[in-house]
């Protein structure tokens, strides 16, 4: 038996698949893609000083006389402090930066909110040293 010359053999379900790549991932795509676009533009970018927070934080702990041992314990709970407010502000949708690396006027200075919460956390944590 001599076959046609122009025969074609088609896979049963190659129109499927070939819809299928050709359509609906690159939709899917398109729909992540979105969302993540969306998501960026809901960041808000903000400045902390952290330069100067380190610095009142040094010149409050050289004029207090503490003993050495006191000392440590002071660092450990300001340096858990700050670092638990930047985590926190960051989990709320804020890229920050340090303000010695921003050049712009319009990047919100998050700095007095830091100090704050940093004040808040580390008193609680002083009363919990202290039980």
């Amino acid at each position: 038996m001599k076959l046609p010359e122009k025969f074609e053999y088609c896979w049963p379900g190659t129109e499927v698949i070939g819809f299928f790549l050709a359509f609906v991932i690159p939709m899917f795509w398109i729909v992540w893609a979105t969302d993540k676009i969306w998501e960026l533009e809901s960041q808000e970018i903000v400045q902390v000083d952290m330069t100067g927070l380190m610095r009142e934080f040094v010149d409050a702990q050289a004029r207090s006389g503490a003993d050495p041992d006191e000392t440590k314990k002071a660092i450990a709970r300001y340096l858990g402090a700050t670092e638990a407010s930047l985590a926190i502000a960051s989990r709320n949708g804020k890229t920050i930066l340090m303000s010695d690396a921003v050049l712009s006027n319009d990047t919100r200075d998050i700095t007095p909110e830091v100090r704050s919460f940093i004040s808040m956390l580390e008193n609680g944590s002083k009363a919990e040293d202290e039980q």
